[in-house]
């Protein structure tokens, strides 16, 4: 079922992740205290830097234009 669900996201993955880093980050600037109630401070820097890593490794592995599935 996940392997179906990952084939189904296919050209989209890249762009939902940061969609997903981006309304985090939204939520740290509208309101640092929801953010910190979620991760807390110490773990911020780490949460960055994980949210980088995930971006480079599926640079890496995407083979298909955004939006799009492979034949």
């Amino acid at each position: 079922m996940l392997k179906h669900l990952v084939y189904r996201l296919k050209g989209w993955r890249t762009r939902l992740s940061n969609a997903v880093f981006g309304v985090l980050g939204v939520v740290a600037l509208v309101d640092p205290q929801l953010w910190a109630g979620v991760v807390p401070v110490k773990y911020q820097g780490a949460a960055l830097l994980l949210s980088a890593l995930v971006n480079i490794a599926l640079r890496q592995v995407t083979t298909t234009p955004p939006g799009r599935r492979a034949p």
